[in-house]
């Protein structure tokens, strides 16, 4: 029925904004220094250097899945750091 599929489309809505405050909570605490980088949105994840004291990450966040963006923040901060 209509109202089985709101529900669980309600169920499976992870809000971005929520996911990337928890990534980067998780790689800081894993040693990422934000002080001398920073943590965007992109297509695809990827870490890119400028200096030691500049190395930025990316990654990619979907309101149906939560997996894809935390472990993609993690594995990009794993390399920055």
């Amino acid at each position: 029925t209509d109202e089985e599929e709101k529900n669980e489309t309600e169920e499976e809505s992870f809000p971005v904004e929520s996911q990337k405050h928890l990534s980067k909570t998780l790689v800081t605490t894993l040693g990422y220094d934000t002080t001398h980088g920073r943590i965007d949105t992109a297509v695809h994840p990827f870490t890119t250097s400028f200096s030691p004291y500049d190395v930025r990450i990316t990654s990619r966040f979907n309101t149906k899945e939560w997996f894809q963006g935390l472990m993609g923040t993690i594995h990009e901060g794993g390399h920055a750091m």
